[in-house]
C-alpha cells in the first residue's frame, strides 16, 4: 500500500534557535488527577467530548486519544491512517486513496467526510461535492476520536461521533526539528518544525511548521504531491488574557488515485483471470486532481478573578478543487471494461465561530461546572460538474490514448449553509458521582441554487439536541457509566426533484465501564451502544441525486 510506512529511519536534527541547540519536548496530553480520601487516579485529559479539559476517566462517553508519538510510529500520512487502529473506526472506505479523510464511526458513513474538527471548530467541508478539507498529521499534536452523538456541543454532526484534531501550538521553550524521509512507491519528502519565544519577557511565542511530500501511486502514472505550511503565534496579553493566531496553507497539485475496479476480476477471477493490482483504468491526460486550501483563525481567552473564563474561536477558510477522472463502469465483455468520466470545479468559502463562557458554582454539596455557548457556521460552495463517457479499455492488455466519446456540462450550483446554535452543559459532581446534562437549540438554513436550470431549493429547520449521562468513580479506578444523546445532521443533498432533503436525526444509548489502574497511566474501557438513524441520506451514483435510504440501527 502506498504511503503506509517509512522504509528508512527518519533523520532528526536539532535547530539552532536563539543561540541554544536543543529539541523541545512537547507533552502528548495533559494529566489531571482525581482525588478522594484514599486514592489518586491519574487519567489523560480530553476536551473533544465536553469542550472543556476533563479527565477521560470522568467522561461518560467512549473517547480514544491518539498521541503524536503513536501516529508518527505508524508512519501515518493522513488522519484516516492515524485513526485506523482505533476501536469503532473504519477508515479504509476508499482503499489506497489519500485525497480525503473518510472516517466512518460506529458504522455511520453519512458523516465520514464531515465529522472532523480542528482546535474545536468544524472543518466545514461540503459532503455534496469534492470540497473536503484535510490537515496533514505533521501539524497535529494529538487526535481525539469521540464516539457517539456530539450535537449538543457541536450542532450538525453524525450519530457515529466526531474526530477532534489539535494543532501544534507555539512553545515558550525554544526547540525544533527537521525530518527527511523516503519509502516505498518512490516516496520522499522533508518536514521542519521550529518554535520558541520572541521576546525576553516570554509574552510572545511563535511556531512555524512545514512539509513537502511526493510519491508514486499504486497506479501508474498517477502521483501524490503535497506542500503545506502552518505559522502560529501565542501572545500572553496579560497574566489572564491569551491570544492564539494560526494559519494553514495547503496545496495538493496531484492527488493520486481515487477510483475502484469490479469485484469480479479483482477479489475473485473473471472468466478465469484477475486484473493486475497496478492496472490503471483511466487516461493520463484526463485524470487530474488539484486542491488548494487556506485557513486563518484565532482563539482569545480571558480568565476572570472569580475563576470563570470567556473565550472566542474563529476560523475562515477557502478551498479550490479541480477534478477530472476516467473511471471503470462495469464489464462490457470478457476482457473490456466500460468507462465513464466525471469532472468538477469548485470554490468554497466558510467561516466558523464559537463563543464560550465557563465556570463553576456550588449548590449545596453539588458542584456544577457550567459551559454556555453560541456558535455560528456559514458556508458557500460554488460547483460546476461534468459527466461523460470514454471508449472501453481492455483490463488485461490496456492501450491508452483514447479520446472521450462525449463530455457534457450537467450542473452549475451554489450550496449554502448557515447554522446558529445555543448550547448549555452542566457537569455536576457529588461525592463520587458525576452527572452530565446538556441541551442545544439550532437554527439551520440550507439552500441549493441551480444556476444551470435557474431554480433553487431552500430548507429552514430548528432542532433541539439533548444529552444526559451518569458515571460513578470507585476507589479502585473503575468507572461505570450510562448515557443518552441525540444527533442532528442537515446536508445539501437534494432528491430527484431538486428539493433539499430533510435533516437526518439519530439517537444513542451507551453503557460502559472505564478502568484506570491506581498509580499508573494506562486505561482500559469497554462499552455497548444502541444507535439509530431513521432517515439516512446518501447518493446513489456520482451524478445522481441523493435519496433517503431508510434506517440505520
Amino acid at each position: 500500500m502506498p504511503l503506509e510506512m517509512f522504509m528508512f529511519a527518519t533523520t532528526r536534527m536539532a535547530l539552532l534557535i536563539g543561540g541554544a541547540i536543543g529539541g523541545a519536548t512537547f507533552p502528548l496530553f495533559a494529566q489531571e488527577t482525581t482525588k478522594n480520601d484514599t486514592v489518586i487516579v491519574t487519567s489523560p485529559v480530553q476536551s473533544g467530548a465536553t469542550k472543556l479539559a476533563t479527565p477521560d476517566i470522568e467522561t461518560p462517553q467512549s473517547v480514544s486519544i491518539i498521541t503524536r508519538q503513536q501516529f508518527e510510529e505508524q508512519g501515518a500520512t493522513s488522519v484516516r491512517q492515524a485513526v485506523s487502529y482505533t476501536p469503532g473506526v473504519y477508515s479504509n472506505q476508499i482503499g489506497a486513496s489519500n485525497r480525503f479523510d473518510y472516517i466512518v464511526l460506529r458504522g455511520f458513513s453519512d458523516g465520514s467526510l464531515d465529522n472532523v474538527y480542528l482546535d474545536g471548530l468544524k472543518m466545514m467541508g461540503d459532503t455534496n461535492s469534492h470540497s473536503s478539507l484535510v490537515v496533514d498529521p505533521w501539524f497535529l499534536e494529538d487526535i481525539e476520536v469521540v464516539r457517539g452523538p456530539a450535537s449538543v456541543l457541536y450542532g450538525r454532526s453524525s450519530p457515529g461521533g466526531i474526530v477532534s484534531l489539535t494543532s501544534r501550538k507555539p512553545a515558550f521553550d525554544a526547540g525544533g526539528e527537521v525530518k527527511l524521509f523516503a519509502g516505498n512507491n518512490n516516496q520522499r519528502g522533508a518536514a521542519f518544525d521550529v518554535t520558541g519565544p520572541l521576546d525576553d519577557n516570554e509574552r510572545v511565542a511563535a511556531r512555524l511548521s512545514g512539509m513537502t511530500r511526493y510519491a508514486d501511486s499504486q497506479f501508474t502514472p498517477l502521483k501524490e504531491e503535497r506542500y503545506a505550511l502552518m505559522p502560529s503565534l501565542t501572545w500572553r496579553i496579560t497574566d489572564r488574557t491569551r491570544l492564539d493566531l494560526m494559519a494553514y496553507l495547503h496545496r495538493d497539485p496531484q492527488g493520486g488515485s481515487h477510483s475502484g475496479l469490479p469485484y469480479q476480476g479483482t477479489v475473485v477471477p473473471y472468466n478465469g483471470g484477475k486484473i493486475s493490482n497496478t492496472f490503471f483504468e483511466g487516461e493520463d491526460d484526463y485524470d487530474k486532481y488539484d486542491r488548494r486550501e487556506n485557513m486563518v483563525g484565532y482563539n482569545i481567552e480571558h480568565l476572570f478573578d472569580n475563576g470563570w473564563s470567556v473565550r472566542q474561536k474563529l476560523r475562515y477558510l477557502h478551498t479550490k478543487v479541480t477534478l477530472n477522472q476516467v473511471y471503470a463502469a462495469g464489464w462490457l465483455n470478457e476482457t473490456a471494461l466500460n468507462r465513464g468520466y466525471s469532472g468538477s470545479g469548485e470554490k468554497m468559502s466558510a467561516i466558523a465561530l464559537d463563543n464560550q463562557l465557563d465556570g463553576s458554582v456550588d449548590t449545596g454539596a453539588i458542584n456544577h461546572r457550567l459551559l454556555v455557548g453560541i456558535d455560528y457556521q456559514d458556508r458557500s460552495n460554488h460547483t460546476t460538474g461534468y459527466y461523460g463517457a470514454f471508449p472501453p479499455i481492455d483490463a488485461f492488455n490496456p492501450v491508452y490514448g483514447a479520446q472521450p466519446d462525449y463530455i457534457t456540462l450537467y450542473s452549475r450550483e451554489k450550496h449554502k449553509l448557515r447554522q446558529t446554535g445555543y448550547y448549555l452543559q452542566d457537569q455536576m459532581s457529588w461525592d463520587r458521582w458525576r452527572f452530565t446534562l446538556g441541551g442545544r437549540y439550532d437554527r439551520v438554513s440550507v439552500s441549493n441554487i441551480d444556476k444551470l436550470h435557474d431554480s433553487r431549493s431552500d430548507l429552514d429547520k430548528n432542532n433541539v439536541s439533548t444529552r444526559a449521562a451518569l458515571l460513578y468513580l470507585f476507589d479502585n479506578g473503575v468507572a461505570p457509566y450510562l448515557s443518552y444523546s441525540t444527533a442532528f445532521t442537515p446536508t445539501s443533498f437534494a432528491d430527484e426533484n431538486g428539493n433539499v432533503l430533510e435533516p437526518m436525526k439519530g439517537k444513542q444509548w451507551e453503557a460502559g465501564v472505564k478502568y484506570a489502574p491506581l498509580g499508573g497511566n494506562s486505561q482500559y474501557r469497554a462499552a455497548v451502544n444502541r444507535s439509530t438513524q431513521p432517515n439516512n441520506a446518501t447518493s446513489d451514483e456520482p451524478t445522481a441525486p441523493a435519496r433517503a435510504r431508510g434506517a440505520i440501527e
